[in-house]
Formats: structure tokens, C-alpha cells, sequence
């Protein structure tokens, strides 16, 4: 396997869940509700039962993107 091909085996596990993420952002566009985004989704995600702050979204959004950096 030359170095185009090899992968990193954290990006692994992310694989089938942004297959999941897609198909499931795809249905309720083909419903007609067309202004849902994947960024939207995964903002949604991380609001608590309780309520979000905007400052709490954007530290989590914060920390996701230092991960990622870190793994990719």
C-alpha cells in the first residue's frame, strides 16, 4: 500500500458514521425541507436536554475541531 492509499486508523471509526449522517440529512431533503445542513444537524446534537449557550456550542465546536486535528 503506498502513502496515497494508507489511512489513518482514527479516521477509521468516522467512516460508517458520516455514511449514517448522510443518509439520514438526505431524507428530509427529499422531503422538501432543503435548508438542512450537516453543520445544523451537528449543532443540534450537542444541545442539552436543558438548554445550550451559544459560548458552550462554540467551546464544544472548539474542542471537535482540536481533535480532529490531532487525528487526522
Amino acid at each position: 500500500m503506498d502513502d496515497e492509499q494508507r489511512m489513518n486508523l482514527a479516521v477509521l471509526p468516522t467512516i460508517p458514521r458520516r455514511y449514517a449522517e448522510g443518509r439520514l440529512l438526505r431524507a428530509p431533503q427529499s422531503a422538501g425541507f432543503d435548508d438542512w445542513t450537516l453543520a445544523r444537524c451537528r449543532a443540534f446534537q450537542r444541545i442539552t436536554p436543558n438548554g445550550s449557550g451559544l459560548i458552550d456550542l462554540a467551546d464544544q465546536a472548539q474542542t471537535h475541531q482540536t481533535e480532529r486535528q490531532h487525528t487526522g
